[in-house]
């Protein structure tokens, strides 16, 4: 039952991109807008104080029925979850050659790390003794990056290059696991009202 699980990404995308020379000069730049859906069913893992008290009335020897009964009553649950999120990916490229043997390069550039499904689809364990929850967390972001570039590149005759680079790379929106987060109440708490006041450890974005 933990193995029945749905997942579909969506991505609508569309692209500007335009190439200048000014003699020596090149500069190419462009810009990438996307938007995403995603669509995630995954198992409620959960033995609520109901089915404990079935369990431990239960007298003798546990049959396969009762096997089966106590899988569907833990694993039965299921949920569904989604989530959306649009990016722009600017990027623009300078080359400079000020003479036939040296290259220079300046470069601005934005990319996109998406969660992996498996942190996408939902999956919750929740524990109605210590009032806590396990859960993954499919409104997760995508990790986005900036990145600066400087290279400096000089070709020797007949073959041979010497080159020297700089970059640098701003991370955001980076995943993380971070548990103590208190569920809180209402119907738009993430788990449809229940589990109020519950402990909940999963994944987030960082700044």
């Amino acid at each position: 039952m933990t193995g029945n699980q749905k997942f579909t990404e969506k991505i609508s995308a569309a692209y500007l991109m335009g190439n200048m020379e000014l003699g020596r000069l090149s500069v190419l730049a462009g810009v990438r807008v996307e938007g995403t859906e995603t669509v995630g069913t995954g198992a409620l893992q959960v033995v609520t104080p109901a089915e404990r008290a079935l369990r431990a009335a239960y007298v003798g020897t546990v049959t396969n029925a009762e096997t089966a009964r106590r899988t569907r009553a833990e694993y039965g649950g299921r949920q569904v979850r989604s989530g959306d999120y649009q990016n722009v990916l600017p990027g623009v490229h300078f080359k400079f050659s000020p003479t036939p043997n040296m290259v220079t390069r300046l470069s601005y550039a934005t990319n996109v790390g998406r969660p992996g499904i498996g942190q996408l689809i939902p999956r919750t364990n929740v524990n109605f003794d210590t009032q806590t929850i396990a859960s993954s967390n499919p409104s997760l972001k995508p990790q986005t990056a900036d990145n600066f570039d400087l290279a400096l590149e000089y070709y020797f005759e007949p073959a041979g290059t010497l080159s020297i680079g700089l970059f640098q790379k701003q991370i955001k929106n980076f995943i993380y696991t971070s548990g103590g987060v208190v569920v809180p109440g209402g119907a738009d708490n993430g788990f449809n009202g229940d589990y109020a006041g519950y402990a909940l450890t999963t994944q987030f974005n960082g700044g």
